[in-house]
């Protein structure tokens, strides 16, 4: 498996001195649906440390940082793109090659 930055999150991360990144799920369930996403966001080095020791989160080594995956199963293809999309003045990560 291989993690592939955009251009966008690349720069995003240069500009706001950003490292590592943790892959997630959530899951909202009310009594008539039940949805199941990925979410990334951002994180510092010493939460990142607690995930790993806490949560079980593994550690994905890349030339920017650390990407931390967690141990719900997600399917991943052989290249996982993460780029960074801009709304106005909202940024949100977008990728491509995973799925729950």
């Amino acid at each position: 498996m291989e993690f592939v930055y955009g251009p966008t999150l690349a720069a995003y991360m240069d500009k706001k001195n950003k490292q590592h990144i943790v892959i997630d799920v959530s899951t909202a369930n009310t009594s008539d649906i039940e949805i199941t996403e990925i979410f990334l966001r951002f994180a510092k080095e010493e939460h990142c440390r607690y995930l790993m020791e806490k949560k079980k989160f593994r550690k994905v080594e890349t030339a920017r940082g650390w990407i931390l995956l967690p141990h719900y199963h997600i399917h991943y293809d052989d290249v996982v793109t993460l780029d960074m999309a801009k709304f106005l003045c909202f940024h949100r990560f977008v990728f491509q090659g995973m799925k729950v």
